[in-house]
């Protein structure tokens, strides 16, 4: 649904409330009245007199000074507030929005928090949006108000979840939790309505990316949680996210300006005492005969019942201590304590090799996941690591 590709341009307002744009233009989110590419920035004299504006996939977003919202650029998902799916290349006002104060756009919907403390959403919202109404088909193609949401200061959209910071400095969130950017240490895949982040307090502002979510409180200090596999939370390296409920304490050297000190707020960095391993959202870790464990930061698996899960068949040589995998014209040989593994013939070189625990060959999950061409997500909470592997057919 929509287009998948990642649209490059870039917008600007200068401090006269001028908006300024460069980049792709295939679906008019320059708002310059053209679908050309524009490799130097060109003003839109058409909107004047502009606060702040945001940007999603091909679609841009804009609040002006007296409160109300224009957008242009893609529609297909209802993005732009406006009705209908046509794009549109120059600004148009999204009408039924007024005395707004605050916008944040994703991927394909926007949030904005007006100045009674409302928050209002509209185009590809989240899954499980907070209304029966909209359950089964969650694309808005007017602002809706969130129900029961009041008192709200700031609403930011990451990819498929909503931050919410009310005028009391608390923290709330709602949609998605793949890699527990809700930060509210509930193991569930989404939330349906709006809940209170646990253990933030007097914060001033939010920020949201790609399944993950930053805090500042009023004493400058940055919170972070949710995904880390590209080190996006601050913690010095990258895939680390083992904390109580997804949430970390950057403290900032208001000298340099830059995260300088991790404090993990409850949790711990040592190694998990459970370890969930699941395949296509079906948990398999309860059916290993020999339970995961973990050798050199690699997670290892009993090999037969990974391979089975993941599709391939697979032959133990007991002479040789070799395991061959084979999926479709695939081959993956592995040989108990040999760091050494081929795909197809060609090496590949292991963090840790197979090894035998209580009578059972143990491989690297990782390893298999991603050489079967399967996507593999890493993340903790407390003493438990989650390893989710989403194959691809």
């Amino acid at each position: 649904m929509g287009d998948d590709r990642l649209i490059a341009f870039s917008i600007a307002v200068s401090a006269d409330g001028q908006v300024w744009a460069w980049g792709d233009n295939s679906f008019g989110q320059l708002g310059d009245g053209t679908n050309q590419n524009r490799l130097r920035p060109v003003r839109l004299s058409s909107i004047p007199n502009v606060k702040s504006v945001a940007a999603g996939n091909a679609f841009t977003v804009a609040l002006k000074r007296d409160g109300s919202v224009w957008a242009w650029g893609s529609n297909e998902l209802g993005q732009l507030g406006i009705g209908g799916k046509t794009n549109v290349n120059i600004p148009v006002q999204v009408d039924g929005l007024d005395n707004v104060k605050g916008i944040s756009a994703s991927g394909s919907f926007v949030v904005a928090t007006k100045n009674d403390g409302t928050v209002w959403v509209w185009g590809a919202v989240p899954s499980d949006f907070p209304d029966a109404e909209f359950a089964a088909n969650a694309i808005l193609r007017r602002p809706y108000p969130l129900p029961n949401i009041t008192n709200v200061q700031q609403a930011v959209a990451g990819a498929d979840h909503v931050l919410l910071l009310t005028t009391d400095g608390t923290v709330w969130s709602w949609g998605r939790n793949d890699f527990g950017e809700l930060g509210t240490g509930i193991e569930t895949k989404s939330v349906s309505k709006p809940i209170p982040v646990p253990g933030l307090s007097n914060i001033r502002e939010l920020a949201a990316g790609n399944y993950f979510s930053a805090a500042m409180d009023q004493k400058g200090r940055i919170w972070t949680w949710g995904n880390n596999f590209n080190g996006q939370l601050g913690l010095g390296k990258a895939n680390v996210t083992l904390v109580e409920g997804g949430r970390l304490q950057v403290l900032e050297d208001n000298s340099k300006h830059a995260p300088t000190e991790i404090s993990l707020e409850r949790g711990n960095a040592h190694e998990p005492k459970t370890i969930v391993i699941a395949v296509d959202n079906k948990k398999i870790s309860n059916d290993f005969e020999q339970p995961a464990l973990i050798r050199n930061g690699s997670t290892l698996v009993p090999m037969r019942k990974i391979f089975e899960e993941m599709g391939a068949k697979v032959d133990w040589d007991p002479d040789l201590q070799r395991i061959t995998a084979k999926k479709g014209t695939k081959q993956i040989v592995l040989t108990v304590g040999n760091k050494t593994a081929t795909i197809d013939g060609a090496e590949v070189k292991l963090e840790q090799e197979p090894i035998m625990e209580n009578g059972t060959t143990l491989v690297p999950v990782r390893f298999i996941g991603e050489s079967l061409d399967a996507n593999v997500h890493w993340f903790g909470i407390d003493n438990i690591q989650y390893i989710y592997i989403y194959r691809s057919f």
